[in-house]
């Protein structure tokens, strides 16, 4: 039974070991990591925002109005996604120009 313990115990240090250099100190990789974050947020962000609006939409019952307000957010939501889409590939362009410049 300590024998075991003792296989299991190594083999746990080596797991820890491993995993430990997972996270990356080089600040390409920080950033890399943050942005997609940020992204993924984002469109969890949009996809509340559109089934918001649905469900809106749906309950406005024919009143023009609540139409209007739900079918708004649906455009503002995706102006918004474009927009951040958009400045991620100026980026993403921008950035990789000026690795291969260097």
């Amino acid at each position: 039974m300590a024998n075991l313990k003792q296989e299991i115990n190594a083999k746990l240090q080596n797991a820890g070991e491993a995993n430990a250099g997972y996270a990356s100190t080089d600040i390409a990789a920080v950033i890399g990591n943050v942005v997609l974050t940020l992204l993924t947020i984002l469109g969890v962000v949009f996809i509340v925002l559109i089934v918001f609006a649905g469900f809106r939409w749906m309950l406005a019952q024919g009143e023009e109005q609540k139409i209007t307000e739900a079918r708004n957010l649906i455009i503002h939501s995706i102006i918004g996604l474009l927009v951040v889409l958009a400045a991620y590939a100026i980026s993403y362009f921008v950035i990789s120009a000026l690795q291969k410049a260097v």
